[in-house]
């Protein structure tokens, strides 16, 4: 990056800055209480754009300036196009407000494999960016967050070997939610989800003896609000008549 361009300016010429379109969508709520921030304490935190004027870190800034007719604090760096999804995520890595759908949006829109597949995968299995991570990233009942922080960064890589535990955690977590045709009502739900996460991932888990279990109890698991219910059915389903109980993970 030149730092020759480094210098805070101002205009209130909106029209001026560009949009990239793998950047997260606008939302409006976050721009109003920006308004208001700009109000009270005027327009402090610069926006930073590249040398063709797309806006990098700021976006909901520059909404919220021209919502309230402020002038906007930019700072200009010369950044090429290999570069710039790396720093917006690099930007974005530590901001609340950048979901994990977000990033896969970004790496997706940018062709990355990886993310093409993954993205493949929640579509089609109606899972959560999150529930994929924990398929993908768990050993036992401990998460790998280094993942995580290789996901947002658009490293993330899968080996042949992955994708296959990858598929078989998915068929195990298929088999069990599609066991009963009373589970259809909650079969998605995201607590439901990642209760069987819990099980699945563990490494003593044993899916014949649980498919076995839940055939011979068939309807056994009703519809709870949150995934430590399911997972402590899950659990007694089990270990019935188990000597060496095995403790499940509830939740992500």
């Amino acid at each position: 990056m030149n730092l020759e361009l480094a210098e805070v300016r101002s205009t209130k010429d909106y029209d001026l800055f560009k949009r990239l379109n793998y950047n997260r969508e606008i939302m409006m709520p976050r721009i109003d209480k920006i308004v208001e921030s700009i109000k009270k304490h005027g327009f402090i935190l610069p926006i930073l754009i590249n040398q063709n004027y797309m806006v990098v870190d700021g976006q909901h800034r520059l909404e919220a300036a021209r919502k309230c007719n402020s002038e906007v604090l930019y700072i200009q760096f010369n950044i090429t196009d290999e570069i710039l999804p790396i720093l917006i995520s690099t930007v974005n890595t530590t901001s609340r407000n950048w979901s994990n759908e977000d990033f896969l949006n970004m790496w997706v829109s940018l062709d990355k494999e990886t993310y093409v597949y993954m993205s493949n995968i929640v579509d089609r299995e109606c899972l959560r960016i999150s529930h994929l991570l924990r398929i993908a990233s768990v050993t036992g009942n401990k998460e790998n967050t280094l993942t995580k922080e290789k996901y947002r960064k658009g490293e993330l890589t899968f080996t042949h070997g992955q994708r296959e535990k990858i598929a078989t955690r998915i068929k195990h977590l298929n088999d069990i939610r599609d066991s009963s045709e009373s589970y259809k009502g909650f079969r998605n739900s995201g607590p439901f989800i990642a209760a069987i996460l819990g099980v699945i991932i563990n490494l003593d888990y044993d899916h014949k003896r649980m498919m076995r279990v839940l055939y011979e109890s068939p309807g056994s698991i009703a519809k709870c609000k949150i995934s430590a219910d399911y997972t402590e059915v899950f659990s007694s389903l089990y270990n019935k008549r188990l000597k060496n109980r095995i403790k499940f993970s509830s939740g992500l």
